[in-house]
C-alpha cells in the first residue's frame, strides 16, 4: 500500500536582507530603436518619471534635445528643434521579448501663453515659442498634484491628479529655426523653459512654458555642460507644493572656462480657475501659473565642475540629531578646470545644513564632504566627463558609465561603488563598455540610452545590464527589515514602497521593538502604494510580546465646503494597493499629531475629524467628490452617500486580489476600503482581524470577496457595508456595539452590516451578499438593507441572511422602502431581546423569512467578549446546512452535521488551535504528533476517493491515532482529514493523508 501527506499549513521562507547585485561580466541585452527617436543623437537629456501610485503608464522616461549628424553632409544639426518632448515606457521587463519599449511623441500646444499668472488669456503666436532646439542642457522632471480643467454646469472643477514639468535649464541653443545645422547657428543661453503637462476637458496636453527672473531676482547665468539636480524624491514630504532643485557648474557662455558657482531653484505651480460662476463658461478661463525662484549657495570649489555626474541619494547618508536620514547630492567626476591636467577620480557628497532647532533642511548653506572611507583603489581612473551615473536604490550601489577624458579620448569601463560599504572602494563591473554623452536611468535596473556606431552609420539603441536588474518573471526578491533606527532609508517604509527599490515577490518585514503596554511604542507615518506592476508583495510585522508595530498617517484636513479629491497623496489613506498582497501582523490607525514611541492609544476618533464623516445639514450639496449634484438630485435630502465617503481617511485602499490577517484597525476614517475591480478570478480574503472605533470597518465594492473571523467593535455608522453590486461571503464574524452614536440624518444605516447600493456603473445589477453564521451583539442594528435616494439606481438588492445570532440591538433588520428593490432572504437565525419584523414601509417587497429562534443564545459567560455557545445553548446545530457540502468545499467548514448558529471560530484574535503534524499510516492505523498549541481533542473525517464522506470521529486530546479498519472494509482507495479543535467550536487548519489499498 502507499499514501501521500498533503498540508495545508504554509511556510514563509525568508531570505536575508539587502543582498546586492554586482557581476564583473555584465550580461548585456541590446536593442536598436527602430522607432522615434530615430536619428543619432547625443548631449540630450533623458530623465525618469517614476509614479508609483499613477500606474505603469505614468512610469516613463522622457527625453528632449540633443545633437545628430545630418547622413548627408556628416554635419551636426539640432534635434527636435520644434520643442518636440518625447517619452518611452517600458511595455515589458522581460529580457527574451522584443518591442518593449513604446515610443510617443508630446507634441506642445501650437501657440504662446505669456505670463498665465498675470494674464490668463492672453495669447499669440510668438517665434520663441516652441523653445528652439538645443543640447548640452540640463534638466529634471518635477511631478505637481494638479488639477484637470473641465466645465461643469457654467462652473469650473478641478479634480486633482499628477501632472509632469519638465524642467530645462540652460545649454546651447539654437538661433534661427529654420536652420537645424549647429555650426555658426548656436549661443550659450540662460532660458529656462518648463514642459507643462496638464488637462483640459478630459485631455491631456503639454504646452512649454518659459519662465523669466524678476528684475531684483539672481538667475544663473548662461552655461552648459552643467548638473540639475532634484533635492526630493516622491517619498519627501513636499511643503506647500514648492519642489527644490540644484543647478551647478558647467561652462560658462564663452565656453573658456568652467563655472564655480551653485544655485538652489524652487519650482511652483498653481492650477486655478478663473471666475468659476461666469455665464459664458469655457475650460480656457484658467490661470496656470508657474514659477521658479533661485538663490545661490555659499561657494565651494566643488561645484566648479563640467561635464560630472550627480544623482540625489535620499537613504544612505548620515542622519540628524532625530535619527532622520539626511539626503545628500553625490557628484562623480567632471572637469574642474580647462587644459589643466587631469585630477583624480573624485567622488563628494552634498549635504544641507541642518537647523538645530526646526530640523530644517537648509540646501543654500551645504556641508560638502569626500564620501566617507573612500580608498583610490582598485585602478580608479583619471576624471571622466560625460558619462552616465546612476543610483541603483534597490542594491545600494553607484555605476558609472563610459565618458570621456578631457581631451575627448574615449574612458570605457563601468565601475561600481557599495555605498553600504564604501570603504570597499570602486570595482570594475565592465572594461569595454564604451560610450560617451549618453544617458542612463533607474528602473528595474538601469536602462541607458546611448549610440553606437560612428556619426553616419550610427544607431540609437537601450542597453542594460541583466545581472544588475531583476525582472518578472523570474525575479530575486529582497527581504526588506525597517526597524525605527536602521540606516539607508530602512526606518521609513515610504522609502521602500514609493521609489524603484521595491521588485516583484518583495517582503517587507516592520519590526516593533518596544511593547509598553497602552503606548504607540513603534509607529511609522506611512503614505505608501503598491503599484500594479509589482506582484505578489508581502508586508508583515514582527510582533514584540503581543503588540503590533503601527502604521499611521495623520487625518486629512478636508472640511465640508471643500471637494474631496480622489488622489492618494493628498488624502489620508496609509495603503493604496494595485497589486496582489498579503499584509499580516500590523496595527493601521489614524492620528491627530505625529506620533512618538510612549504616546498613549487614542480611544477615539477626534470630533473635529468625525464631523467631517456626518451627513450634510440640509440645503447643502452632497456629492462631495465635485461639490455638485446632477439636477435631478433632491438637494434638500441628507443622504449617506458612498462617493462621499469612500475617500476619507481610509487605512487600505485596495484595487486587486488581497489577503489581510490577523491586523488590528482603529480610529480610522474607514478601516478598509476594498475596491477589487480585478478579483473576477481571485476575491479578496479579509480574514482574523479587528475593526475597532472606526467610522466603518469594511467597506466591500463589487464582485465577490470573503469576510470571515474578524471583530467589528464600536464602529460609528456600520461595521461593514456592502455597495456598488458586492456579492461578499460575511460570515463567521463578531459585530459588537456598532452603529451608535450619529446624529438621526444617518440613521437608516446605522447598523453592524449595512447593504447599500448605490451605482450599477459596470457592476452586476443585482447585489446579493451572503451573511452568514456572524453573532451581532448590542448593535444598533444587524442589518440595514438600503438602497440610493434616487430610485432606480439598481435594481436588486437582497442579502441573504440566516444562521446568525442577533441579540439586544435595536431592531434586527431594517428594510428602507424601495418599491421592491430592496428585501432580503432570512432562515435560521436566532433573534433575541429584538423585534424581528422590519419597519414597513409603503410598496415595501415581500420579506422570505422562516425557521427561525427568539431565544437567548445562551452565551457561554466565562469570556463575556468572547461569545461562545454554551454547552446548553438552543442555537447548537440549529444552523442551514444547504450551504455546506463538506470539509474540501470553498467554505471550509469541519463538522458535517447541522451547523451550530453563529460563529464557528474565534473572530479578530487570530486564537486558532495548531493542526497536527507527521501524519502516517501503519497497517490501519492512522496516527499524528500533537500540535503546539493546547486544544481539547482532534476530529478525524473520512472520505472517499469519489468526494463522499463516510465516517466521522472526535477523539480525546491525549488519543493521536485512529483505526480505521472498519471503513477500509469497503474501499480501497480513502482520504482521511484531521484537525485540533477548541471545544468542538474553533478548529485548526486542516491536515490530509491519502490512503491507497
Amino acid at each position: 500500500m502507499k499514501f501521500v501527506l498533503v498540508s495545508f499549513i504554509v511556510l514563509w521562507m525568508i531570505p536575508i536582507c539587502l543582498p546586492v547585485f554586482s557581476s564583473p561580466n555584465p550580461d548585456w541585452y541590446e536593442m536598436i530603436i527602430s522607432t522615434n527617436p530615430m536619428s543619432y543623437r547625443t548631449d540630450a537629456t533623458m530623465v525618469l518619471h517614476f509614479d508609483t501610485y499613477g500606474g505603469l503608464e505614468s512610469n516613463r522616461a522622457w527625453l528632449y534635445g540633443g545633437r545628430g549628424v545630418n547622413a548627408g553632409s556628416n554635419e551636426d544639426i539640432f534635434i527636435d528643434s520644434h520643442g518636440l518632448l518625447q517619452s518611452f515606457r517600458f511595455v515589458s521587463f522581460a529580457p527574451d521579448q522584443h518591442g518593449m519599449y513604446r515610443w510617443e511623441d508630446h507634441e506642445t500646444d501650437p501657440f504662446y501663453l505669456r505670463r498665465l499668472c498675470t494674464n490668463p488669456v492672453n495669447i499669440q503666436d510668438s517665434t520663441d515659442y516652441p523653445p528652439h532646439g538645443r543640447f548640452a542642457h540640463s534638466a529634471i522632471i518635477i511631478p505637481s498634484i494638479e488639477g484637470q480643467v473641465t466645465p461643469f454646469y457654467n462652473e469650473l472643477a478641478i479634480n486633482e491628479g499628477e501632472r509632469i514639468n519638465y524642467v530645462v535649464f540652460g545649454g546651447i541653443r539654437q538661433q534661427n529655426r529654420s536652420n537645424p545645422l549647429i555650426a555658426n547657428n548656436s549661443e550659450v543661453t540662460d532660458e529656462l523653459y518648463v514642459n507643462a503637462q496638464y488637462r483640459i476637458s478630459g485631455d491631456t496636453r503639454h504646452h512649454w512654458y518659459r519662465v523669466e527672473p524678476e528684475p531684483s531676482q539672481t538667475w544663473p547665468v548662461a552655461r552648459c555642460y552643467a548638473q540639475m539636480v532634484p533635492l526630493f524624491c516622491r517619498e519627501t514630504e513636499i511643503e506647500d507644493g514648492e519642489y527644490p532643485f540644484l543647478v551647478f557648474g558647467g561652462l560658462s557662455a564663452s565656453q573658456l572656462a568652467v563655472r564655480p558657482d551653485a544655485f538652489v531653484g524652487t519650482f511652483k505651480r498653481e492650477l486655478t480657475p478663473v471666475d468659476p460662476g461666469v455665464v459664458d463658461f469655457n475650460e480656457w478661463n484658467f490661470e496656470m501659473c508657474i514659477t521658479v525662484d533661485f538663490e545661490e549657495t555659499s561657494p565651494d570649489d566643488v561645484f566648479q565642475v563640467y561635464g560630472a555626474g550627480a544623482v540625489f541619494d535620499p537613504y544612505y547618508g548620515t542622519v540628524d540629531n532625530d535619527g532622520q536620514p539626511i539626503p545628500r547630492v553625490i557628484l562623480v567626476g567632471g572637469a574642474r578646470s580647462l587644459g589643466a591636467n587631469p585630477e583624480g577620480y573624485k567622488v563628494k557628497a552634498v549635504y544641507p545644513s541642518v537647523c538645530p532647532v526646526t530640523g530644517e533642511h537648509d540646501w543654500v548653506n551645504p556641508v560638502v564632504e569626500p564620501l566617507p572611507n573612500l580608498p583610490d583603489n582598485n585602478g580608479s581612473p583619471q576624471c571622466r566627463i560625460h558619462s552616465a551615473v546612476v543610483l541603483n536604490p534597490r542594491a545600494h550601489t553607484l555605476r558609472v558609465f563610459g565618458g570621456e577624458k578631457q581631451n575627448g579620448d574615449p574612458e570605457p569601463g563601468i565601475l561600481e561603488l557599495d555605498l553600504t560599504h564604501p570603504e570597499n572602494g570602486w570595482q570594475w563591473v565592465c572594461r569595454s563598455f564604451n560610450a560617451s554623452r549618453h544617458n542612463a536611468a533607474y528602473t528595474n535596473g538601469t536602462r541607458i540610452f546611448r549610440t553606437v556606431g560612428d556619426s553616419v552609420t550610427g544607431n540609437s539603441v537601450m542597453t542594460w545590464d541583466i545581472s544588475e536588474a531583476t525582472f518578472d518573471p523570474p525575479d530575486e526578491p529582497f527581504v526588506w527589515d525597517v526597524t525605527p533606527d536602521a540606516p539607508y532609508g530602512m526606518n521609513n517604509l515610504n522609502t521602500i514602497f514609493n521609489t524603484p527599490r521595491l521588485h516583484s515577490h518583495d517582503t517587507v518585514r516592520v519590526h516593533q521593538t518596544r511593547d509598553v503596554s497602552g503606548k504607540v511604542n513603534d509607529a511609522y507615518k506611512t503614505r505608501i502604494a503598491v503599484p500594479a506592476w509589482r506582484q505578489n508583495i508581502v508586508l508583515e510585522g514582527v510582533v514584540k510580546n503581543g503588540v503590533k508595530p503601527v502604521l499611521y498617517t495623520l487625518y486629512s484636513d478636508y472640511d465640508n465646503d471643500k471637494p474631496l479629491i480622489p488622489h492618494v497623496t493628498r488624502l489620508g489613506i496609509i495603503i493604496d494597493c494595485g497589486t496582489s498582497l498579503t499584509i499580516r501582523n500590523l496595527r493601521f490607525m489614524h492620528a491627530d499629531n505625529e506620533l512618538t514611541w510612549n504616546d498613549d492609544l487614542p480611544n477615539e476618533i477626534p470630533q473635529w475629524a468625525l464631523n467631517r464623516y456626518q451627513a450634510p445639514e440640509e440645503g447643502i450639496l452632497h456629492d462631495m467628490m465635485n461639490d455638485h449634484l446632477p439636477l435631478y438630485y433632491d438637494r434638500s435630502e441628507p443622504i449617506w452617500d458612498f462617493g462621499r465617503h469612500h475617500n476619507k481617511d481610509p487605512a487600505l485602499w485596495l484595487h486587486s486580489p488581497i489577503h489581510v490577517s490577523n491586523c488590528d484597525f482603529m480610529f480610522n476614517g474607514i478601516g478598509m476600503t476594498i475596491i477589487c475591480v480585478s478579483t473576477a478570478i481571485q476575491q479578496a480574503q479579509i480574514l482574523h482581524n479587528r475593526f475597532d472605533t472606526c467610522y466603518i470597518g469594511v467597506l466591500g465594492l463589487e464582485l465577490h470577496h470573503h469576510l470571515a473571523y474578524n471583530a467589528f467593535r464600536n464602529c460609528y455608522l456600520a461595521g461593514v457595508v456592502f455597495d456598488k453590486g458586492c456579492n461578499v461571503i460575511c460570515r463567521d464574524n463578531l459585530f459588537i456595539g456598532n452603529g451608535h452614536g450619529l446624529n438621526q440624518a444617518m440613521e437608516p444605516y446605522q447598523s453592524a452590516v449595512l447593504s447599500h447600493f448605490r451605482s450599477t456603473d459596470a457592476v452586476p445589477n443585482i447585489q446579493t451578499p451572503l451573511v452568514y453564521n456572524n453573532t451581532f451583539v448590542n448593535n444598533h442594528r444587524a442589518l440595514s438593507v438600503t438602497e440610493h435616494a434616487i430610485h432606480g439606481a439598481q435594481i436588486m438588492n437582497r442579502p441573504f441572511f440566516f444562521n446568525n445570532i442577533v441579540s439586544n440591538s435595536n431592531y434586527p433588520i431594517y428594510l428602507q422602502n424601495s418599491d421592491l428593490r430592496c428585501d432580503f432572504i432570512s432562515f435560521h437565525n436566532c433573534f433575541h431581546a429584538g423585534d424581528i419584523t422590519p419597519p414597513v414601509e409603503t410598496g415595501i417587497g415581500d420579506v422570505l423569512s422562516g425557521w427561525s429562534l427568539y431565544d437567548d443564545p445562551d452565551f457561554d459567560t466565562g469570556d463575556p467578549d468572547v461569545y461562545l455557545l454554551s454547552d446548553t445553548s438552543p442555537c447548537l446545530d440549529r444552523g442551514l446546512y444547504t450551504l455546506n457540502p463538506g470539509v474540501i468545499s470553498e467554505l471550509n467548514y469541519p463538522d458535517y452535521g447541522m451547523l451550530s448558529i453563529g460563529f464557528h471560530q474565534l473572530p479578530g484574535t487570530g486564537l486558532l488551535p495548531g493542526s497536527p503534524s507527521d501524519l502516517q499510516i501503519l497497517g490501519y492505523v492512522l496516527s499524528w504528533n500533537p500540535s503546539t498549541s493546547k486544544e481539547s481533542g482532534y476530529l478525524v473525517l473520512v472520505e472517499t476517493y469519489a468526494g463522499n464522506f463516510i465516517h466521522a470521529r472526535f477523539t480525546k486530546d491525549d488519543e493521536y491515532s485512529y483505526d480505521f479498519i472498519g471503513a477500509a472494509m469497503y474501499h480501497d482507495h480513502l482520504f482521511f482529514w484531521v484537525m485540533s479543535h477548541f471545544n468542538r467550536r474553533v478548529y485548526s487548519d486542516p491536515v490530509m493523508i491519502e490512503w491507497i489499498e
